[in-house]
């Protein structure tokens, strides 16, 4: 019977060691994305019809920020579980061609960040 405690004892500890790996592996990031569009309310047509997309690419959420002195100034945070995910979802062909059909003033400038242990 002692050795059955014992077993189980390491059973659960190393599960919760596997546990804590996974959750420092998935600590989560941010994509920061910052464009200067046209004219605001005709881009977050495209921006919203663009939502299916954003979900499947794995973004958790995604909040949208405009300059308090430009509303054409916009900033886009998106939630990603994984780098990896992020960088595949800003180098996919689908986001380029939504961005360059949705009224951009010029190119979008793009960084990732992660939670500062």
């Amino acid at each position: 019977m002692l050795r059955y405690f014992w077993v189980s004892v390491s059973v659960a500890i190393a599960l919760t060691f596997a546990s804590a790996a996974s959750a420092q592996q998935q600590v989560g990031v941010r994509m920061f994305v910052r464009l200067e569009v046209v004219q605001f309310s005709e881009w977050r047509k495209a921006y919203d019809g663009f939502a299916a997309a954003r979900k499947a690419a794995g973004i958790t959420e995604s909040t949208l920020w405009q300059s308090a002195d430009d509303p054409n100034d916009v900033t886009i945070i998106n939630e990603f579980p994984t780098l990896e995910q992020a960088r595949a979802f800003a180098a996919s062909g689908e986001l380029k061609d939504a961005m360059r059909n949705s009224g951009l003033r010029g190119p979008p400038q793009v960084w990732f960040v992660s939670k500062a242990n």
